[in-house]
């Protein structure tokens, strides 16, 4: 409990508890104010916890003391006393008792109030400490909502297992659910990426292409209805760059003749516009990988939004961009738990260089919980594994 002391205009002073819970401080004050000490104010305040990481709700009481002892032989403090004393006296014509039945009604009232916000914030604060990596997860952002829906998924994978540090770590790899393609010369195929405007699709695209080029992959691209001449200056610059066939699709057919014009090479990667304001109208090929491409900076209800104007988009993989952009990286558990999808591909900056990598189970972990990701170090690691 916290004593805090101010002085009003008035020369009276308040102190300010503060406990856990309403009771607990109402405790204190008839302890060490007496029964007839006067509350004129309760609130829940936040404050910061002892490691400064996880701030908590306090309720805060405030009492008025009696003024300070005056002197009768100063003349002008004593006048002031005698006026104060006759001006408070209740006159025939005051309603003083009632008005103070309706001020303990209120702060009743208030009371209640408080008890039932203690209850509540206790009883969310223990859902989240069941989960042993909650700390670390709230650190780097990942919403409370879902921190209480990790912490319930643990408890029942772990009702009749280990509740064990190391089980939370493999049970968070698994919620987060890395694509099982270790090595970026096993993609082949088709692969669509759709998402909003700006969220980094065409860079992802060129990214993952000059990947597969060195990996001596023939891989073509896409591009359908570009908004500008300034992407389709951007397409050719890349492709002439880094050795890959681009071609352009404004419609339906001319999709699909494309498609039909590179039949047989290793890889073809579609950069689809917004998919919140242009209907492409176009059967996603059944062979095809479609992938969600998301900014780190969307939280749940961004991406429920989104799903929720395009209902009939159904995807394979959501891959996750711009990840140098927001300092959060536990919103990548938010994005996890609200898509139920795997992740396919993660790409931000490390040391200045745009960089892109396949998601695998532990750099999913160290990518939530906040640890800066190294290409390098994942590439030695693959290296060593193979």
């Amino acid at each position: 409990m916290q004593t805090l002391t101010q002085r009003s205009p008035s020369n009276k002073s308040t102190q300010r508890l503060r406990a856990d819970d309403l009771p607990s401080a109402l405790q204190q004050v008839r302890r060490i104010y007496g029964e007839d000490a006067l509350i004129v104010g309760t609130r829940v305040v936040t404050v910061r916890g002892v490691d400064g990481l996880a701030p908590r709700r306090q309720v805060e009481v405030e009492i008025a003391e009696e003024d300070p002892p005056v002197r009768a032989t100063d003349p002008f403090t004593e006048a002031y006393r005698r006026t104060a004393v006759e001006s408070s006296a209740p006159t025939p014509t005051s309603r003083t008792e009632p008005q103070w039945e309706q001020r303990l009604e209120r702060i009743n009232e208030l009371s209640d109030r408080v008890a039932s916000w203690t209850e509540s914030l206790g009883s969310t604060s223990s859902k989240i400490r069941t989960h042993p990596f909650a700390r670390e997860l709230r650190t780097t952002g990942c919403s409370s909502t879902s921190i209480e829906e990790l912490a319930a998924l643990f408890a029942d994978a772990v009702a009749q297992g280990d509740p064990s540090p190391s089980a939370a770590r493999r049970h968070l790899s698994k919620v987060l659910r890395a694509t099982t393609t270790l090595r970026f010369d096993q993609i082949q195929g088709e692969h669509w990426f759709l998402g909003r405007a700006g969220s980094a699709k065409t860079s992802l695209v060129l990214q993952l292409a000059g990947e597969l080029r060195r990996c001596d992959r023939k891989v073509a691209i896409i591009a359908v209805a570009p908004q500008h001449d300034g992407d389709l200056r951007r397409l050719q610059m890349a492709s002439e760059a880094l050795g890959v066939a681009s071609m352009v699709a404004f419609d339906a057919e001319e999709v699909e003749r494309a498609r039909e014009e590179l039949q047989g090479w290793d890889a073809i990667l579609v950069d689809t516009p917004c998919m919140l304001s242009h209907d492409l109208r176009i059967d996603f090929p059944e062979v095809a990988q479609r992938h969600l491409v998301l900014p780190l900076a969307d939280d749940r209800q961004v991406l429920r939004d989104q799903l929720r104007r395009r209902p009939d988009l159904d995807v394979d993989t959501f891959a996750v961009t711009q990840m140098d952009l927001f300092p959060r990286p536990g919103r990548l558990v938010d994005l996890a738990l609200e898509i139920a999808k795997p992740v396919s591909f993660l790409q931000g900056r490390s040391e200045g260089v745009l960089r892109l990598r396949l998601a695998r189970g532990e750099g999913l972990l160290t990518a939530a919980l906040g640890r800066a990701f190294d290409l390098e170090e994942d590439e030695a690691s693959t290296a060593a594994k193979a």
